[in-house]
């Protein structure tokens, strides 16, 4: 699904594609952009984005598959967490949403032990409470974690403040086709204005050259 972007980027744009590739190769042994973690950030992670009880339906169906080693699809969804899990917690650059390719194996497994745990409570005897506890907290603190995240009763002060500083911008740069430079926050500018934007200054031949291109430039003092 990727090859056709990739094989276009690199022959459309072959620059900037090779500088994105070697970024790319810099996030296994660097640390980039405040993003150098310890190896086990990842796994510590899989309880915020999937539940604080989400280790015990992996660790069950790692006991399952370990009881019946000739089912290929049970060891195919551990395979699917472990090679992405392993690979990312090598690399030295790591980001929360970098494990999310395995989300929907984790899903798969955590349907999989509620139906499991659900029907067959009855057997743990006295221990039943604490199933019932379990199943309810696949179900429940996701949901928690999701409110924590984002927070519908409060207002990001320090976004909202970075939008009124971009929307200030939008009276200077009615036009369409415009690149600003010098902005503190390129990303807030591009998503509420739209045109490119970039964090610095540019060489004044850069600036001739685009606008000898049509476009409007907006250097922020």
């Amino acid at each position: 699904m990727a090859a056709p972007w990739q094989i276009y980027t690199h022959q459309a744009f072959p620059v900037e594609a090779r500088w994105e590739q070697y970024y790319n190769y810099l996030h296994l042994f660097e640390g980039l952009e405040g993003h150098d973690q310890p190896w086990y950030f990842h796994l510590n992670n899989i309880r915020i984005l999937f539940g604080e009880f989400i280790y015990l339906p992996l660790v069950w169906w790692a006991w399952v598959a370990l009881r019946k080693r000739s089912d290929a699809s049970r060891w195919a969804l551990l395979v699917w967490i472990a090679i992405p899990l392993g690979f990312f917690s090598f690399a030295v650059t790591k980001m929360p949403a970098y494990i999310l390719i395995s989300a929907p194996a984790i899903f798969l497994i955590t349907a999989l032990a509620w139906q499991h745990f659900k029907i067959y409570q009855y057997r743990f005897g006295r221990w039943r409470r604490l199933v019932q506890v379990f199943i309810m907290g696949l179900l429940l603190l996701p949901v928690r974690y999701s409110f924590e995240r984002l927070k519908p009763l409060d207002r990001d002060e320090a976004a909202w403040a970075k939008r009124i500083e971009v929307e200030g911008l939008r009276q200077t740069s009615p036009a369409d086709s415009v690149i600003y430079f010098n902005v503190p926050h390129p990303i807030e500018t591009m998503f509420f204005l739209g045109g490119t934007a970039y964090g610095y200054a540019p060489a004044p031949q850069v600036v001739d050259s685009l606008r000898g291109q049509g476009y409007r430039i907006i250097v922020r003092e």
